[in-house]
């Protein structure tokens, strides 16, 4: 049985309003949004269709902004339908947030960065991702963030002629582990060793 909620939200001046339902074991579950979606509950959250956003403004497509979430896009693609709108971000997980999970999916054709880490975040694991075509970087892990895991991830080269856009961008954070995976460029803090 899925029960289903509709809900009403305001996001940096933009009305956003979204369909979803939950499954059995509780897991809410995303299709067909053409909106930028803002995770605010914690939980569970599946894709069960690729999401194609059509934005006229710079924006987050899918923003999280509480601890204990976790996004399995299970096997779906996030992307941008209009390539003029510039600065664009994937998924950015707000600052100071904790026990997040984003797992199982592609973030392509993005006009910013695919995926941000905010500030201060604590336990966050990215795992079977694939991003690429991003007009920035592909992975921010901001400042003062630890104890992240990255496992079984690609992500490719950016669309911009900017040197200074990395596959992954780590700013002074700790205990990170990456493991199967492959980045094309890296940016880190000195004595940062990747195996």
């Amino acid at each position: 049985m899925l029960n289903f909620s509709s809900v009403f939200t305001e996001y940096r001046g933009a009305k956003t309003i979204f369909l979803h339902k939950r499954d059995e074991q509780g897991t809410t579950v995303i299709n067909n949004v053409t909106v930028p979606y803002i995770i605010t509950a914690p939980g569970s959250y599946k894709f069960i269709g690729n999401l194609t956003f059509d934005t006229t403004v710079s924006t987050t497509l899918i923003s999280i902004q509480t601890s204990n979430v976790k996004l399995n896009l299970n096997g779906r693609t996030i992307s941008q339908n209009l390539p003029s709108t510039k600065n664009v971000t994937g998924i950015h997980v707000a600052d100071g947030l904790s026990n997040i999970n984003i797992e199982n999916g592609n973030i392509n054709t993005i006009t910013g960065t695919g995926l941000i880490i905010g500030q201060n975040c604590f336990n966050i694991a990215i795992h079977n991702m694939i991003i690429v075509q991003t007009g920035s970087n592909g992975i921010i892990i901001q400042p003062n963030s630890d104890t992240i895991a990255i496992h079984n991830c690609f992500v490719g080269k950016s669309l911009s002629v900017n040197k200074n856009n990395y596959g992954i961008y780590l700013d002074t954070v700790k205990n990170v582990t990456i493991s199967q995976s492959s980045f094309v460029g890296v940016r880190a803090p000195a004595g940062f060793t990747a195996y």
